[in-house]
């Protein structure tokens, strides 16, 4: 990939993360742990899907979701929890122990009983707000029912009728409208990374709105 466009520091936790365009690689102990391929630019590969792969189902091991799937566009690490999180465009497989254990199919894994549907561009949303929510757990902020056929999934993120783009998955792993931090509250409010004053970065995450 040559020299990143930035990179990040985290001496405390032993981690990096190098940006190349959107798109970034994260390194614990100098080996690479995560990746995501927000801009498809990245020259990552764990494998290559085979044809006539079992489907994906709980209990599968990573060698049989990379023959079903081949390499996914964005892998989260979590160590202390022995999970993996495994990103194939809008969905997700959740690894605990190096096996399934759980997925979110917005239409193209290949599970038990159900097929690739996702060729890997964009695909506008059902036009029915129940379709989209179905999809969705809640619209972003400020986003109407009425707009839902504007909501795409681009890759590993996705675009409002307004045509602001978000990732679904954010640089220190919180997944878009999920209780990421265990408080019981759902958090779909996107905060860009930035620099404290200190000069030490805060790493992009989702948020719960303001009670």
């Amino acid at each position: 990939m040559g020299t990143p466009t930035g990179v990040n520091s985290y001496p405390a936790l032993g981690e990096e993360t190098w940006s190349y365009g959107m798109s970034t690689v994260g390194f614990r102990g100098g080996q690479v742990v995560e990746w995501h391929d927000y801009s498809g630019n990245l020259k990552v590969s764990i494998g290559q899907p085979q044809h006539d792969a079992p489907p994906i189902t709980r209990g599968s091991s990573k060698s049989d979701v990379i023959a079903a799937m081949g390499t996914p566009s964005g892998v989260n690490s979590y160590p202390a929890l022995g999970e993996e999180t495994w990103s194939y465009g809008m969905s997700t497989l959740t690894l605990r122990d190096g096996h399934v254990d759980a997925w979110s199919n917005q239409g193209n894994l290949l599970v038990a009983g159900e097929l690739r549907l996702y060729d890997g561009g964009e695909a506008a949303l059902p036009k029915s707000a129940e379709a989209a929510n179905s999809f969705w757990p809640a619209l972003p902020s400020g986003l109407s029912t009425e707009d839902t056929s504007w909501v795409k999934p681009i890759g590993s993120s996705f675009r409002d009728g307004r045509g602001q783009s978000y990732p679904y998955v954010t640089e220190n792993g919180d997944v878009y409208n999920r209780d990421n931090d265990g408080d019981g509250r759902l958090e779909p409010v996107y905060v860009r990374g930035y620099d404290r004053k200190d000069g030490t970065y805060v790493r992009s995450h989702y948020r719960a709105r303001a009670r």
